[in-house]
């Protein structure tokens, strides 16, 4: 049963604030980091409804959320290991896709992309992967300037290179 982004959005969503965490945080502060989620992915190939991942910030700890499960609100749990590199780039080198991104998250992962690229990613297809997700929905500098003041390093640019950091 393939959904549409949009539905997987708004079901990623009602399950995030159904979830205790998000009830918590409201119960206790009134404030969250998010109240949206930050990115989902979904397997490219066959994908059964359960087999799609969402993921929020929530006091600067991952959320890992499958939206589809059967108790999807009460599964979530925290990601204490979370980490682009494995939990979006690993992910797509294992055949998962962007089904959405916030603007947000997408400054975020070009932070990490600028400020670990002198290093070795352990999953560097996976980088290449997300370069060109982003190339082809036209996420670039001047896009993630106008919608969260963005002021990191053109990364589309390096793209063009091949696999620059091998």
């Amino acid at each position: 049963m393939i959904k549409n982004t949009r539905a997987i959005v708004r079901k990623s969503n009602e399950v995030w604030r159904s979830c205790r965490f998000y009830k918590q945080a409201m119960i206790f502060t009134g404030l969250l980091s998010s109240e949206q989620v930050s990115f989902i992915l979904r397997h490219s190939h066959a994908a059964p409804p359960d087999d799609i991942i969402a993921y929020t910030d929530y006091e600067s700890v991952a959320v890992r959320l499958k939206p589809y499960a059967e108790n999807a609100g009460e599964d979530a749990f925290f990601d204490f290991s979370f980490s682009y590199d494995e939990n979006l780039f690993g992910n797509l080198e294992e055949g998962y896709e962007i089904v959405y991104m916030s603007y947000a998250t997408h400054c975020a992962v070009w932070d990490y992309i600028s400020l670990h690229r002198q290093n070795r990613f352990e999953h560097l297809d996976g980088v290449i992967l997300y370069l060109d997700y982003c190339r082809k929905h036209k996420i670039t500098v001047k896009k993630l300037f106008r919608k969260c003041q963005y002021r990191g390093e053109d990364l589309l640019h390096l793209r063009k290179e091949g696999k620059p950091w091998r």
